[in-house]
């Protein structure tokens, strides 16, 4: 997949390419013991998986999407989009 450019509707080379690019950030986890790497699903139960590996509370994770919430119960008025965390 080096250097492969993908169609914007080609679903086959972007899967191909993300599972090649997920298993490039697996390597360089495995070849750096001083990290601590954590894969979890996209879905609502991520949150909660994300809290326990990290301590950070899962209603801050919630409803996290760079655009428009998925979740039509969410209050437009008071959703932001995600902001990177600020550095300590």
């Amino acid at each position: 997949m080096e250097g492969t450019r993908c169609h914007k509707k080609d679903v086959n080379c972007w899967r191909a390419f993300y599972d090649a690019h997920a298993e490039k950030v697996r390597e360089f986890a495995r070849m750096s013991p001083h990290l601590t790497y954590v894969e979890v699903l996209l879905d609502e139960t991520a949150p909660s998986v994300l809290e326990s590996y990290t301590g950070i509370p899962a209603n801050c994770l919630q409803h996290c999407h760079p655009g428009k919430p998925k979740d039509p119960n969410v209050n437009l008025k008071t959703y932001r989009r995600c902001q990177p965390m600020a550095s300590s």
